[in-house]
């Protein structure tokens, strides 16, 4: 399956961005007392692939710094983001407003999710606090992310993400991500997504997450895939768990489902072929200029995955309700909204990416060790 770059074997794959935590009401990902700003330090993965020649995903080592010097980019490190490029994460997609109306479905409209009326939601009034939230009418999408990536940037540009006025489920502003066309095969490597540190499994828990979404724009080709969200355990020696949820087009539509990843943990000798992805049954849901409310909870009874239970639920359609096939690593967890990538193993050599465009607003996290 497509997966994230590494960068162990490519330092310029992704921009890279390192800033300190500003904003109240967001996690913390560093010791508060210890007096230093928190500072993340996450880049985008190569592709990594198995010796069977599947592809498959991989993450960033996405620890947590507390040394605020840490967060002084290279200025000669490729790739990197620095104030003269920074634009390239912020430069606005092109207008939602040609999506023709002929291809918005008269389902009666979406009213679901995040309250009695969504459109009054903020992140000040929520209560209790939540671990993260973010109504993108604040802050600066780099004061509430720990990383935000496009890649590639050459020859080709992937794409964009940024923090965009012309459409919202609540107040002013939504985050809008795009996939350009024309980029080539690239191993499955083209991303445009922000990523939030999330705490590391210690016992039993409950997350939740949950966020507006709205599809403006989708590959017309049949079966063509990109994940859209996406929570990952694991380290590179430990190997990794994913959690995604895909959007699949039909041509017409698309659909959404949950597939789960289990990743054989790196070695000196090569890695261990891991084992099929756990795909689960897909559902259509509305597209084109309608938001959805989606909601993934986890409830986590066991670390080595006995007895636990995932949901996943588009409005008042349950997209999967039931155990997931493959425990669950402890470390590194984190969790990743955009385009964390796009699924590019059908396409052939002459295949090129075709425009892709979401909207997400009031995204929420909670976190509930039980």
């Amino acid at each position: 399956m497509a997966l994230l770059c590494t960068a162990a074997a490519q330092s310029g794959c992704a921009t890279r961005l390192d800033f300190d935590h500003v904003s109240a009401g967001r996690h913390d990902a560093g010791d508060a007392s210890a007096g230093d700003a928190s500072v993340a330090d996450a880049s985008v993965a190569d592709a990594s692939v198995a010796d069977t020649g599947v592809a498959r995903p991989s993450v960033a080592d996405t620890s947590v710094k507390t040394d605020a010097a840490a967060s002084v980019p290279d200025a000669a490190a490729p790739g990197q983001i620095t104030p003269s490029d920074a634009a390239v994460l912020g430069a606005s997609p092109s207008d939602a407003s040609d999506v023709p109306a002929s291809d918005v479905p008269d389902d009666g409209g979406i009213d679901g999710g995040l309250g009695p009326d969504p459109g009054l939601f903020s992140c000040r009034s929520q209560s209790p606090e939540p671990y993260f939230c973010d109504d993108f009418e604040t802050y600066a999408l780099t004061e509430q992310w720990d990383d935000v990536a496009v890649y590639p940037l050459k020859p080709v540009l992937a794409g964009s993400i940024a923090i965009d006025s012309s459409a919202s489920r609540a107040g002013h502003d939504s985050l809008l991500v795009q996939i350009n066309e024309g980029v080539s095969v690239c191993q499955s490597c083209v991303s445009a997504r922000a990523t939030v540190n999330l705490p590391e499994l210690l016992g039993p828990t409950r997350l939740t997450a949950e966020f507006d979404l709205q599809v403006e724009q989708f590959d017309r080709t049949p079966g063509r895939r990109i994940v859209l969200f996406q929570v990952v355990w694991g380290t590179t020696e430990a190997g990794f768990t994913h959690h995604t949820l895909q959007l699949e087009s039909t041509g017409g539509g698309v659909r959404a489902g949950l597939v789960e990843f289990d990743i054989e943990p790196e070695t000196p000798g090569g890695t261990d072929p891991s084992p099929p992805p756990a795909e689960h049954g897909f559902m259509p849901i509305p597209a084109l200029s309608r938001w959805v409310h989606v909601t993934y909870t986890l409830e986590v009874k066991d670390l080595s995955g006995v007895g636990n239970t995932a949901e996943l639920t588009v409005d008042d359609l349950s997209v999967f309700d039931d155990a997931p096939t493959f425990g669950l690593r402890t470390a590194d967890v984190h969790m990743e909204i955009g385009v964390p990538w796009v699924d590019m193993t059908m396409f052939t050599a002459q295949d090129k990416s075709k425009s892709w465009r979401v909207r997400y607003d009031n995204v929420l996290v909670r976190n509930e060790p039980r």
